[in-house]
């Protein structure tokens, strides 16, 4: 949780998609931001929970940054209810 500059109240941080760029494989791609990725997918990927990650300090973030630039990820998709979307739903390295 953090504190809005604009209007003071309490709001749950979340990852950006944007963060990934565009996920390529032999069949197409997916342009940065468009995937829908579950928490589950998230922690998978990063090996910490969300709540962990928002509240990193930028030297960890770049170590991971520097960690996740030649990984080979492997990602499940599946339909996600709640949205209505095609969503990555878990991760494997």
């Amino acid at each position: 949780m953090s504190k809005c500059k604009s209007c003071d109240k309490e709001v749950e941080l979340q990852l950006n998609p944007k963060i990934i760029g565009t996920l390529i494989d032999e069949t197409g791609s997916i342009s940065t931001g468009k995937a829908v990725w579950s928490e589950q997918a998230w922690e998978q990927l990063f090996g910490r929970r969300v709540e962990e990650l928002v509240a990193e300090n930028i030297p960890v973030m770049r170590l991971m940054e520097q960690r996740m630039l030649f990984l080979r990820v492997h990602m499940m998709f599946g339909w996600a209810e709640e949205v209505g979307k095609l969503a990555i739903l878990a991760v494997a390295m």
